[in-house]
């Protein structure tokens, strides 16, 4: 049976063997020839996975495996009309990008819920990635921006987030100066919450609200990180167009700042921003630094082969569950630490 969601742009997802590490498939067009049934279960899952990444069918297994979990239009359909504000959040930001059911959920979501901040986050980080795909209508898509990420300081003023993702739209219009000036003032607050783990869970009660299981929830939701996506380029565009100390250290601090979320993928987008300002601030004071990350790094790369070792086949679908939850509360590698206990591994 075709999927309603033969078109979309991207799904995030995370995996390796059946355990997770961040990749990201961009598909032009998926055909109907899909077997996996839509929503796919614990055993469609390790079916792919067991497969690999080797070879052209473990890929595409994979890949099959997570499009039969996007959510079909009848689902989202369903969403909108009810009355659960975390299902519509998460809803949203699971669509393809060229759905306009996207943006109507989450605009729902934040008009029925007008002081939380997790739903004026997702409009956006989606409106935001709608221009940077040059999808729909720009004006239109900006004003939405423009709006979400008012209400977003409005709501939690010590927040530097929305100025970094105004920081970032700047870089879209070519208006560099004016993400120098804003990512500067953003060095200067103190808080910096992207809300992503609050969306993770959004997504999860969006899917388990239309009958997902536990863990198929769990392993899309891992892969959900619309704010993670959004600061590389603009580091890149800042510390490109002949950066003062002060801005290269805004980059700094803002690399500085993503790594310290839970996630693998966190954690390496951050390190990978900090390095990149040290280089242009080349100083002897960055050698520690620089030896963390790549100690860092190391213990990423051990993590992501055990959790794709054949020391994991075994891990039932519960442990992944608690595995999963593990990873949203306390973060990533705790979360690879608490399973290789359970297997009665030493990591």
């Amino acid at each position: 049976m075709c999927s309603d969601k033969s078109r979309y742009s991207a799904v995030q997802r995370t995996f390796l063997s059946g355990g997770p590490m961040v990749l990201v498939i961009s598909l032009l067009t998926l055909g109907c020839r899909s077997t996996v049934p839509h929503p796919p279960a614990f055993s469609d899952f390790q079916r792919a996975f067991n497969k690999g990444l080797e070879t052209q069918a473990g890929w595409e297994a994979q890949t099959e495996v997570f499009a039969a979990a996007m959510l079909s239009d009848r689902e989202m359909y369903k969403i909108l009309v009810g009355t659960n504000v975390q299902a519509m959040i998460g809803a949203g930001l699971q669509g393809r990008l060229d759905d306009n059911l996207d943006l109507a959920l989450l605009e729902r979501a934040a008009s029925i819920s007008p002081s939380n901040a997790a739903a004026w986050a997702a409009v956006a980080y989606r409106s935001l990635t709608l221009l940077k795909n040059h999808i729909g209508d720009i004006q239109t898509t900006g004003n939405k921006f423009r709006r979400a990420t008012d209400t977003m300081s409005t709501l939690a003023p010590t927040n530097s987030v929305p100025l970094y993702l105004r920081a970032a739209f700047d870089c879209l219009e070519t208006n560099i100066g004016g993400a120098k000036e804003l990512i500067v003032k953003a060095y200067a607050m103190d808080g910096f919450d992207t809300y992503e783990t609050t969306l993770k869970v959004c997504v999860i009660q969006a899917l388990e609200s239309v009958g997902y299981s536990e863990f198929t929830a769990r392993i899309v939701a891992s892969g959900n990180a619309p704010a993670t996506f959004a600061w590389p380029k603009l580091d890149r565009a800042i510390l490109a167009a002949s950066p003062s100390t002060e801005e290269v250290r805004a980059c700094l601090l803002l690399g500085a700042r993503v790594a310290s979320g839970g996630s693998f993928l966190d954690q390496l987008v951050g390190d990978s921003i900090q390095l990149r300002a040290m280089e242009k601030l080349d100083g002897p004071q960055f050698a520690m630094a620089k030896r963390r990350i790549t100690e860092q790094k190391e213990r990423i790369k051990h993590a992501t082969r055990y959790l794709g070792s054949v020391r994991t086949r075994n891990v039932t679908e519960k442990q992944w569950v608690q595995y999963y939850d593990r990873c949203f509360k306390s973060g990533e590698m705790d979360a690879v630490q608490w399973l290789a206990e359970k297997m009665g591994d030493t990591f």
